[in-house]
């Protein structure tokens, strides 16, 4: 719900770029399902999909979210909505 947020916002490009870094990482993870843990490849695969994800992180906490706490139309319907998608995923009560 953040990324569409984002995008209504004015940062189309940082939300398509959101999208597919997305996309991509769990496509990777598909492809480590084929992998045995045991071969060398795993491993390979595993620090790249965990870097990719590490920096996919950095982008969204140091800057695209921070962009869209300040262009937000609703700030606070759009924190009731994360508030909601993550007690829906997240288990939190």
């Amino acid at each position: 719900m953040l990324y569409p947020a984002l995008a209504q916002a004015g940062e189309k490009a940082h939300a398509a770029h959101a999208y597919l870094e997305q996309t991509t990482a769990k496509a990777q993870m598909a492809e480590l399902e084929n992998i045995a843990p045991s071969k060398t490849a795993w491993m390979d695969k595993w620090e790249h999909i965990e870097g990719a994800v590490l920096t996919h992180m950095f982008e969204e906490e140091s800057d695209w979210f921070l962009t869209l706490k300040d262009k937000a139309e609703q700030p606070t319907r759009l924190t009731e909505r994360y508030l909601e998608e993550f007690h829906r995923y997240a288990g939190a009560a």
